[in-house]
């Protein structure tokens, strides 16, 4: 069973970390499948993810500028939009969502790719960074809350109000997910949420596959990583849009 897990970890991570996607469309599925409540296979998304976007986190971000300002306002907002997440996600079905998710997340792709020079390359900022750390909010209670996807959301929304890079968002959409992840896996392991059996080897298969995977992301550039993250999103968000 560790072997299956660390596989499956290993596999999710790579891929959501080298598209810059989501790794949970694949991992909480396979827990969810492997007999785990919804709740303990969320909570080893978490705790896994406060691991490996570290990973990620720095090999995005190798040689390009890091606005710590930015970093520490989003931080601030997300961590109690996270705590509140994880809070909600323990008392509600979040399959009620998923839906909308789904068309949020197609609606964002969509508008995106019709700018086609969007996220390939930088650009002047749209708006402040005050402004801007105020999304971590809403940004912070999904994460905590369902999180798949959220690096679409996050990073869509980083290119355009400060002008970012695709592979500049990323790298900073994975510290703050370390960041928020961390406080949500904390509340879930409160609450009694916590499965070693599940997570040791999670964990581990998710720090491999996440270094491996945003190294070759980093490799391959924006351009590249923007048609992956296309891809990927629409697949995703069609996915949850119709429940298939």
């Amino acid at each position: 069973m560790s072997l299956l897990i660390f596989t499956i970890a290993f596999a999710a991570t790579l891929f959501g970390s080298f598209s810059g996607s989501s790794s949970s469309i694949i991992a909480i599925p396979c827990w969810l499948s492997l007999g785990f409540p919804l709740p303990t296979a969320v909570a080893c998304d978490k705790v896994s993810a406060t691991f490996w976007t570290v990973l990620a986190s720095r090999n995005y971000l190798r040689g390009k500028k890091i606005d710590f300002a930015l970093l520490a306002g989003l931080s601030a907002f997300g961590i109690v939009g996270a705590v509140l997440g994880a809070q909600v996600a323990s008392s509600i079905n979040s399959s009620v969502t998923k839906p909308l998710v789904g068309f949020l997340i197609i609606t964002a792709i969509s508008l995106s790719w019709i700018k086609k020079g969007f996220g390939i390359s930088t650009s002047q900022p749209q708006i402040s960074k005050p402004a801007c750390s105020a999304i971590g909010l809403p940004l912070g209670f999904y994460e905590g809350f369902f999180g798949s996807g959220n690096s679409i959301f996050a990073s869509i929304a980083l290119c355009k109000a400060r002008g970012f890079d695709l592979i500049t968002a990323l790298g900073h959409y994975y510290f703050l997910a370390f960041i928020w992840c961390m406080f949500a896996a904390i509340s879930y392991t409160l609450k009694g949420f916590f499965n070693w059996w599940l997570i040791a080897p999670a964990v581990i298969g998710s720090m491999a596959g996440g270094q491996i995977g945003s190294m070759l992301a980093k490799r391959i550039g924006a351009k590249m990583v923007k048609r992956l993250f296309t891809f990927v999103g629409v697949i995703f968000g069609l996915k949850l849009l119709f429940g298939l």
